[in-house]
C-alpha cells in the first residue's frame, strides 16, 4: 500500500516477536547462537528476520529497499512490526494512515489488513484474523519524506487464516476449471 501510494525508496522493519516453539524455557546450549540458548520467558533476544528477503519475495518492486532484524520478547502469540520508511512522494503520517485504512476497507487487503485508533497492547489483537492491525495512534512522521508505522499482528491465527483463504481461492479455481473443461 505504501509503495503504491508513495513509492518506497527504502524501508527497515523491527519485529517484535511473541516467543516462538522452538525457543529455550531455560537456559542452555543453541546450535545457532548463544542468544538463542537464553531463557526465552525471561529475555528480549536480538534475533535474525527473514522479514526482508520473504518481502522482497512477495513485492519484488522493492527488492533491495527493505532491511529487517527482529527481537524475541516474552509475550505470548501477539507481536508487531515497527517499520521506518523514506518514501518519494510527500505524504505526512495522516496520508499514510488514510491510504491504508481505504485498502483496509476495500480492494484486495480487505480482511487481511486492518486499522484500530484504540489504545491497544499486544494481548488486545490475539485471535484477530487479520495479518496485520495497524495502530494509528503509535506512527508518526518526521518529515513528509520520513514516517514510522506500528502493526500489530498474531502470526499463528492469521496465519492460519491465510490458509484458509488458500483454500478457498484453490477450491473456487479448481471447481471454475472443471466446469470450463466439461464444456
Amino acid at each position: 500500500v505504501l509503495h503504491d501510494h508513495f513509492c518506497v525508496v527504502e524501508a527497515f522493519v523491527t519485529c517484535i516477536h511473541a516467543v516462538t516453539s522452538d525457543q529455550k524455557t531455560v537456559d542452555g546450549p543453541s546450535e545457532k547462537s548463544w542468544r538463542d540458548g537464553r531463557r526465552a520467558q525471561h529475555n528480549i533476544i536480538p534475533a535474525y528476520s527473514g522479514i526482508a528477503k520473504t518481502i522482497e519475495k512477495v513485492l519484488p518492486r522493492i527488492s533491495g529497499k527493505v532491511g529487517g532484524l527482529a527481537f524475541r520478547v516474552p509475550t505470548s502469540n501477539a507481536s508487531a512490526v515497527d517499520i521506518t520508511v523514506r518514501v518519494g512522494k510527500s505524504a505526512c503520517y495522516k496520508d499514510m494512515v488514510n491510504a491504508i485504512k481505504t485498502a483496509a476497507c476495500c480492494g484486495p487487503m480487505k480482511g487481511l489488513l486492518t486499522f484500530t485508533e484504540e489504545q491497544v497492547v499486544s494481548s488486545d489483537i490475539i485471535n484477530c484474523p487479520a495479518s496485520a492491525i495497524l495502530d494509528v495512534q503509535v506512527g508518526c512522521s518526521l518529515n513528509e519524506k520520513f514516517a514510522k508505522l506500528v502493526a500489530w499482528f498474531d502470526e499463528n491465527y492469521s496465519s492460519a487464516n491465510r490458509l484458509v483463504d488458500l483454500v478457498r481461492y484453490m477450491a473456487l479455481n479448481d471447481i471454475s476449471t472443471r466446469y470450463s473443461d466439461a464444456e
